[in-house]
């Protein structure tokens, strides 16, 4: 029998029976063999499927009526190392996701969806019957979050945009949540330890990050600014900076965003919150202090620029939004529109998209600057989503004609590649629906417009990303001088970007054959280790993280070739890319892993 933890079970199902969600295998055998007809007994097991609800409060998803529930099915999901649940609604699209990854029949992923596309998922990654990690997904964002003693309360982040990063802040400080506060706060180990900061600021940033976490429940209590209505419209802020390695005594370079703001609405009010500096440590992004404006609304939010408030040309003395105008309108149809989608029938997206399209076009048109760029991107992302969900085919028309006003807009040159980036992944999401696909048509015609995009905007952030793709589809279908060939440019043009490592990397993975490969560092558990003292051994190196359900897949075999080969000098060694060690020696732990961890 599959079973979930116990979780918040629907109104009138016992919480055993929530518990003992669905066998694997047997669905339609023990339907047909109880005593209450299939129907029944299928309908009972839905109704306690869709009674499942994401474990963090504020998950928009799709929620279909009593009438459309009895459309619903539930198929099985028995994939490669995979098995579980799916439901689908009467056209097919997704509605949840439930699934077993590592074959002890229980359940340790729980996967929801809004109009066909996840957007978040509890994951239980230690395999002990409670989730531990939080992940948004899609449209619904990048968070994804750690939950280290299994209470449902994230402790820290494992990846979250800046932007996200301001929305908790607010958040924090409308709940009194100083838990919640700390979790994007700059911890003390990731200033001594990962920033590289020289030793003058890093004593300055730790003065700073101590008196907000000690200062945080006074200031929650007595500020006035953020109340219990108070909600998180959108970012402020210009482009992010980066403080070179070199500076003042720092060994790392250092992205930064200075003098940012939250823009809050409270009850037909809007304003706005100076959150102050973030700092980028590696896919999250964290703050510095609590915000200025809830104690001084004149003081200083730049910490590494020291520009105040007052200089902004965006704001007033107040901190308020000066010249702002009142987006609220729009921002309130946004809302209907979306919770209108989660609830709409198949045939009703397509206008639906359109209308909320036109919403974030008059949004541009009525914002300028860092805020126009915001929406510009808005619009890009969420109908490119849109597109690829199958919600919104026609979209792919409406973002190319998008594209070609920006092409007119001497002020949107910035936004082009980003733009255009969008519209190449819905078009090659479009040309991958339906029956009669001729994949290699459509792979040679994606390749070539990745390549097109590559040569248009050479400097652009996403053409390391298309580099990327361009190179691992090359090494897929075997050419691995084509690959190389991307792989160095990426690192030879964009050497600070994200992909440049995993390029390098790719590029030494085709090259090592032959070679040595020098691997050292410290295991999770803190010894030292030189692959070089493993010479003479077959040794297996495997890649691996927490959460990694594929990677992790590979355990039992891993297990059984070292007992099998025990005699004859096979070692294995496993590479940890979790985010936080103690992280990966937790999963270790649980899986009883036991060679050594780098």
């Amino acid at each position: 029998m599959m079973e979930s933890p116990r979780w918040n079970h629907p109104a009138g199902v016992d919480s055993m029976l929530h518990r003992r969600l669905l066998p694997v295998l047997s669905l339609v055998t023990a339907a047909w063999c109880s005593s209450v007809s299939p129907l029944t007994a299928a309908d009972q097991k839905l109704e306690t499927a869709l009674g499942f609800t994401p474990f963090q409060e504020n998950v928009l998803i799709d929620k279909p009526t009593p009438a459309e529930v009895e459309k619903c099915r539930l198929n099985p999901v028995n994939e490669t190392n995979i098995t579980g649940w799916s439901v689908v609604n009467e056209a097919g699209q997704r509605l949840r996701r439930f699934v077993d990854t590592n074959g002890d029949k229980k359940l340790d992923q729980w996967r929801y969806y809004r109009n066909g596309v996840e957007v978040y998922r509890d994951i239980d990654s230690d395999f002990d019957g409670k989730p531990d990690q939080y992940r948004w997904l899609g449209p619904a964002g990048t968070r994804w979050g750690l939950d280290v003693n299994e209470d449902s309360r994230i402790e820290t982040w494992k990846q979250i945009s800046a932007e996200e990063v301001t929305a908790e802040v607010v958040a924090a400080i409308r709940d009194r949540d100083k838990l919640r506060f700390q979790a994007v706060l700059l911890a003390a180990d990731e200033i001594q330890d990962e920033i590289g900061i020289g030793p003058k600021r890093a004593e300055q940033m730790l003065t700073r990050a101590r008196h907000a976490l000690e200062d945080f429940d006074d200031v929650a209590k007595r500020q006035t600014r953020v109340t219990a209505s108070t909600r998180w419209i959108h970012f402020g802020g210009s482009r992010p900076s980066v403080i070179p390695a070199g500076t003042d005594g720092s060994t790392k370079d250092l992205m930064i965003y200075d003098n940012v703001s939250a823009i809050v609405s409270d009850e037909g009010e809007d304003s706005q919150i100076a959150i102050g500096t973030l700092i980028r440590v590696g896919e999250t992004w964290k703050v510095l202090e609590l915000p200025a404006t809830l104690a001084d609304a004149q003081a200083s939010s730049g910490y590494f620029f020291q520009a105040s408030m007052e200089l902004r040309p965006d704001l007033t003395e107040n901190g308020s939004d000066g010249g702002r105008k009142d987006l609220r309108k729009w921002i309130d149809r946004l809302d209907e529109l979306d919770e209108q989608l989660s609830n709409a029938r198949p045939g009703d997206t397509g206008l639906l998209n359109d209308r909320r399209g036109d919403v974030i076009e008059e949004l541009i048109n009525e914002t300028e600057g860092a805020d126009r760029k915001v929406w510009t991107r808005q619009f890009a992302d969420t109908v490119s989503a849109a597109v690829q969900s199958g919600t919104y085919p026609e979209g792919t028309a409406r973002l190319a004609e998008f594209y070609r006003k920006l092409v007119r807009d001497p002020d949107a040159k910035s936004e082009l590649a980003y733009v255009k980036y969008q519209l190449i992944s819905a078009q090659y999401a479009v040309s991958l629906q339906g029956n009669d696909v001729d994949y290699v048509k459509v792979q040679e015609a994606h390749h070539k417009n990745l390549e097109a995009f590559v040569d248009d905007f050479p400097t652009s952030p996403d053409t390391a990303d298309a580099m990327l793709q361009l190179g691992l589809t090359k090494e897929f279908a075997g050419k691995k001088n084509e690959a190389l060939k991307w792989y160095r440019r990426i690192a030879s043009d964009f050497p600070q970007a994200a992909q440049a490592a995993k390029a390098t990397g790719a590029a030494s993975r085709l090259e090592c054959v032959g070679k040595t490969i020098p691997i050292r560092g410290q295991t999770l558990d803190g010894r030292d280790f030189d692959l070089a003292e493993q010479k003479g051994k077959v040794v297996v190196v495997h890649c691996w993280a927490s959460w990694c359900d594929l990677c992790k897949q590979d355990f039992d075999a891993l297990k059984k070739a070292q007992i099998k080969y025990a005699n004859k000098q096979l070692s294995i060694v496993g590479i940890n890319l979790d985010q936080q060690a103690a992280t990966g020696q937790a999963s270790k732990t649980s899986l009883r892993l036991s060679w050594p961890q780098v």
